[in-house]
């Protein structure tokens, strides 16, 4: 990665047990450029695995030693099977799913399917599924629960998706001999987005740098369960490379509402608040929980594997990034 770049994608590589079985491996990245994609390759490269990437659009900011897929049609020309692959593709911007509704069920169900293909014998894969598919519900979900929306709801292409991708993994466990884990993830935050991307959080952090005052558009008293995105990272190679189970909820230790996140973000960027009168997305949750037991039950021996960045620290390397961005991008 470029040097001015370092500080922002530290390696979690030495956080997690037996991550040197991936040494000598072929590794793919699918969602490289993404936000939870930019970290899993700085831990990569501390791995010894050799490193392949699929992207469509923007190269991820940081810079490995792998080969790159340029689009779909050249992953599947491709001759090599994977040992570990990283399935992170989709949006997990709302006004980018709502936008796309048939690619972003295509990247769940068919483009997931198309991935599965190039698996090694017993290879293992990640699959990044969504707390969204707990939309509806009102309590702190586990891992044997679902929501209650259904296929016409306005973020269906993304749930639904998703839910799709969860049952092609639980298949292939059952008619192959591969590893597929899922990780239901819940909202993580951090340096690695685009400076264009359109989650709350970044809407209101470049607001407060550029123009000095905030404008939200209603939706405050949504309640949200963020996860920094070292503390995700770390939990999503340990599932891989650890888990017992296929299932896995991942998120962080606290919940927090939008309009709690609206005044940090206003603090910690001096900028000030012009309400609106306009409602927010009404089709968004207006709880995301949960249940983080099992991760914690089954791992309680790691000490250095659990969410352990506060929301303070978090978000000031969020907003440092973001000014980052803003003065050399």
């Amino acid at each position: 990665m470029r040097n001015d770049m370092a500080d922002f994608f530290p390696s979690i590589a030495d956080k997690v047990p037996h991550i040197d079985k991936m040494r000598g491996k072929n590794v793919l990245v699918v969602g490289a450029s993404g936000l939870i994609g930019n970290h899993v390759l700085a831990a990569l490269k501390e791995t010894g695995c050799y490193i392949f990437i699929l992207r469509n659009t923007h190269m991820p900011f940081v810079i490995t030693n792998s080969i790159v897929y340029h689009g779909w049609k050249a992953l599947s020309k491709s001759p090599i099977n994977f040992d570990y692959i990283f399935y992170l593709a989709g949006y997990g911007q709302p006004q980018k799913f709502m936008a796309s509704r048939f690619t972003t069920t295509l990247l769940n169900t068919k483009y997931l399917a198309d991935v599965l293909d190039h698996m090694a014998f017993r290879g293992h894969i990640l699959f990044a599924s969504t707390a969204e598919v707990y939309s509806g519900l009102t309590v702190e979900a586990t891992e044997d629960m679902i929501g209650t929306t259904n296929p016409s709801h306005p973020r269906a292409s993304y749930i639904e998706g998703k839910r799709c991708g969860e049952s092609l993994i639980h298949s292939l466990n059952e008619l192959t001999a591969c590893n597929g884990k899922i990780a239901r993830i819940s909202l993580s935050y951090g340096p690695g987005v685009q400076y264009n991307d359109t989650r709350v959080m970044s809407d209101f952090i470049r607001m407060g740098l550029e123009d000095g005052v905030i404008k939200p558009k209603g939706g405050l008293s949504a309640v949200r369960n963020y996860c920094y995105v070292s503390d995700t990272v770390t939990m999503l190679f340990n599932i891989m490379l650890n888990g017992k189970s296929t299932v896995y909820n991942v998120g962080g230790n606290f919940y927090m509402t939008l309009r709690d996140m609206l005044y940090d973000i206003a603090h910690d960027t001096d900028a000030g608040i012009e309400w609106a009168v306009k409602n927010g997305d009404e089709s968004a949750p207006p709880f995301v929980g949960m249940s983080m037991d099992k991760y914690y039950d089954e791992f309680h021996n790691l000490d250095d594997n659990f969410p352990s960045t506060d929301w303070d620290t978090g978000l000031k390397r969020t907003i440092e990034w973001f000014v980052h961005l803003k003065e050399n991008c």
